[in-house]
């Protein structure tokens, strides 16, 4: 066992900037500090490919996560699972977010989910016709949404309702 003065002198010499930088690197988080909710836990595996990023306090993301869009939003205390893949041009997640493991989520419009919401895992949210999720949704495992529906082929005289997108919006507090 490590004596806690030790422990203590080293954490008091590194400085508070520094002391997050050394929990970044080691995963290690010294007991008696208080604020280790407010450092992010990014996952080293992790990509974002985003030249617009704005990352909230708290917030985990686990590994094998990749993340592609033009503008990335990520509200405080949210958790990201591993190996979730996101890609749209708009991407926003609200405050106290989980999108467990496996979760897809994307398409060619905006994603854009509220605070507060649960996704199972494995769940596929399609944002070609654009999605928004609002406040307090919470998805089941492997739950689907799709804004988009390409069915037949025109040849053999597809029906126009089977080739669309339209913007679906999920309301507060559903499930």
């Amino acid at each position: 066992m490590t004596n806690r003065r030790v422990v203590d002198r080293y954490w008091d010499s590194l400085g508070r900037e520094n002391a997050i930088h050394e929990v970044e690197r080691t995963g290690f988080v010294h007991p008696a500090d208080h604020n280790t909710h407010l450092v992010n836990h990014i996952d080293p595996s992790v990509i974002i490919d985003c030249p617009n990023v704005t990352i909230g306090v708290g917030v985990t993301i686990e590994r094998g996560t990749r993340i592609k869009a033009d503008r990335l939003v990520i509200g405080d205390f949210c958790r990201v699972g591993n190996d979730v893949t996101l890609g749209a041009p708009v991407i926003t997640i609200g405050d106290y977010c989980r999108v467990s493991a496996l979760t897809y989520g994307g398409g060619r419009k905006a994603l854009n989910i509220g605070r507060n919401c649960y996704f199972g895992r494995g769940a596929y949210l399609d944002s070609n016709g654009q999605l928004t999720i609002e406040d307090n949704v919470a998805f089941g495992a492997y739950s689907q949404v799709w804004s988009h529906c390409e069915f037949g082929d025109t040849v053999y005289g597809l029906n126009p309702a089977w080739n669309t997108e339209r913007a679906v919006t999920i309301r507060r507090d559903a499930w």
